[in-house]
């Protein structure tokens, strides 16, 4: 019947001290581009990790400073994370090298054989399969090497932030 709700620009933000003790994890949705952007996608990229890049800044003078940086897509940290990070998301790629020479390391976030499952069984899907039967086995490995791949950055992110990190 007649549920209460409130609007989210009505719901009171959060006081950051009550997220002092424990570990922080901050997700930043990575936004890509294909390969030959329209000017007017280029300029809202641009826009967005700017803002990401103001937000972030607030909740490390809040929160404490980053000290590990994850990134969807990448099996390799440190400077060899970077290069692929510049290939695959060049538009984010200078904040999050900004972040890595202050106070931050790029860690190896994925899995690499669960991370190209996941991309072949995806670009299967992506065809327009037929059979029932082969479009059922394919979502079934779809689902199953995303799963591995969640559980894997999951575990990457758990062993590496430490009590009180960002």
């Amino acid at each position: 019947a007649g549920r209460m709700s409130t609007p989210i620009t009505r719901i009171p933000k959060p006081e950051a001290g009550r997220f002092k003790d424990g570990r922080k994890l901050f997700l930043v949705p990575a936004i890509l581009l294909p390969p030959q952007p329209s000017d007017e996608g280029r300029q809202l990229l641009e826009r967005y990790w700017s803002e990401v890049r103001d937000q972030v800044e607030g909740l490390e003078r809040s929160l404490g400073k980053v000290t590990h940086v994850f990134h969807e897509a990448l099996h390799v940290g440190g400077d060899e994370g970077i290069s692929l990070l510049q290939q695959l998301n060049p538009q984010g790629s200078s904040f999050v090298q900004a972040m890595c020479l202050s106070d931050a390391q790029l860690e190896a976030t994925e899995d690499l054989a669960a991370l190209e499952e996941s991309a072949d069984w995806q670009r299967c899907l992506s065809i327009g399969l037929v059979s029932d039967v082969v479009r059922s086995m394919a979502v079934e490995g779809y689902q199953q090497a995303t799963s591995r791949r969640y559980e894997h950055i999951a575990g990457r992110i758990d062993e590496t932030i430490e009590g009180g990190k960002v």
